[in-house]
């Protein structure tokens, strides 16, 4: 969890958020293809859930190091404190070191509007940090 919180980004409103690049290495994944479709199985258990995962995964792009010093654009996604718990969860259990993601309870709001209360508002954080983008 340490390793975790470590890694943990602010953006410019004190929202916090983590970079998917960053953490898929100390969740077990040396490999990007292997990490990915992980986090696509944790949007796909916010939406089981009737949860937006776009308030708590993110795509961005950022330039990365390719062999030989070139750089290349790549993909990587801005996470929630959510998101990475799903993440951890929804990935190969022989890749997921022993310990767990503290996180916050998702509540659902009152009636049906299928979003959290934590969600829309630290989504759209997400969306708008720009300035702590990579």
């Amino acid at each position: 969890m340490e390793k975790l919180e470590a890694l943990k980004h602010a953006s410019a409103k004190g929202v916090d958020y983590w970079m998917a690049r960053e953490i898929g290495s100390p969740l077990g994944y040396e490999v990007w293809a292997k990490f990915e479709p992980v986090i696509e199985r944790a949007a796909a258990a916010m939406r089981a859930s009737d949860l937006d995962p776009s308030h708590h995964i993110v795509l961005t792009d950022k330039m990365m190091e390719r062999g030989k010093g070139a750089q290349a654009p790549g993909r990587d996604y801005f996470l929630t404190r959510a998101a990475c718990y799903l993440i951890a969860m929804n990935g190969d259990p022989s890749s997921i070191p022993s310990y767990s993601l503290r996180h916050k309870r998702i509540e659902r709001p009152q009636g049906n509007s299928g979003r959290n209360r934590a969600g829309g508002v630290i989504g759209r954080s997400l969306r708008s940090c720009g300035g702590d983008s990579p």
